[in-house]
């Protein structure tokens, strides 16, 4: 894990960085999202995995979608990681084309180009 933003860490835990996901937030292991990012990883696409899980900002479960979409710093590169962004099922409208749009993000990056804002985003 490189990095978790501050949200993350309340919601499921904060992590270390550089040190084994699954072993640090063994609430996200054995929920699959481990398995779905490893599976993004060596099939080249995103994938979308949804988990009910415990968090520590609310009583009992709520439902996510994880986003684990492989990570290329230009079209043609090598996979070089998985962006994984998790969102409360009640709030996601596309999930796949929300994780297209992120690739798509990386490689404009990747190719010198700008950020394009994201759907409904303006800027």
């Amino acid at each position: 894990m490189r990095y978790a933003n501050g949200r993350q860490a309340v919601v499921f835990g904060m992590g270390r960085q550089y040190l084994p996901g699954p072993s640090e937030l063994p609430g996200l292991r054995s929920a699959g999202v481990f398995d779905a990012m490893d599976t993004a990883f060596h099939s080249g696409q995103p994938i979308t995995h949804r988990a009910s899980l415990p968090t520590a900002d609310h009583a009992g479960y709520q439902e996510f979608d994880f986003l684990c979409t492989p990570v290329r710093t230009s079209p043609g590169a090598p996979i070089s990681g998985i962006l994984t962004v998790a969102m409360n099922a009640s709030t996601v409208s596309d999930p796949h084309a929300f994780s297209v749009n992120v690739q798509q993000q990386f490689e404009r990056l990747g190719a010198g180009g700008g950020p394009a804002p994201f759907p409904g985003q303006h800027g």
